[in-house]
């Protein structure tokens, strides 16, 4: 009976091995998997006081100004014709993790005409603490983020000020 407790034991400490082996793999990649799950997190945060609060010390009181400077200065929106252009109502959302895991983010979404076609494209802004997060420089990244974080949750209104014709 000794000699079947002293096997049980080997296998369990075998077992136990084998399990830390297959965990001691992934553990360098553990980080960065936390990492990229933060920032690709894009749950809306609940719209109470708090929320407003969180949302004020964000998004600059002259954000649609921003966002049609940054709009303006890009070339790649250069060669696009803008036409019935909206902003949504800015959220909070979860997400730039290193500057404390919320930021504001609003929508633009506008018709479009360009030398390959046309259609309707939505492009993402987020504001951390009062400043335009600048990751996205290109409309590819602006509305791939777009597809995932301009849900139904948003309201849009009219922004003329970045209405255009491609030149």
């Amino acid at each position: 009976m000794r000699v079947t407790i002293v096997v049980l034991e080997k296998r369990q400490a075998e077992v136990k091995v084998r399990g830390l082996a297959r965990i001691g793999f992934f553990a360098p990649f553990l980080p960065w998997y936390l990492l990229l799950a933060a920032c690709n997190a894009t749950g809306t945060v609940s719209a109470d006081s708090v929320d407003n609060t969180t949302l004020a010390a964000h998004l600059p009181p002259n954000y649609r100004r921003i966002i049609a400077q940054e709009i303006g200065a890009s070339p790649e929106y250069q060669r696009i014709d803008i036409k019935d252009p909206q902003i949504s109502n800015p959220i909070t959302q979860w997400g730039d993790i290193l500057s404390g895991g919320t930021l504001a983010s609003v929508c633009v979404q506008y018709r479009t005409q360009g030398i390959l076609g046309g259609g309707v494209a939505t492009d993402w802004f987020s504001f951390t603490k009062l400043k335009l997060n600048r990751p996205l420089h290109d409309i590819r990244s602006r509305r791939s983020v777009a597809s995932i974080s301009c849900n139904a949750d948003r309201i849009y209104s009219p922004f003329p000020e970045i209405e255009r014709r491609a030149g």
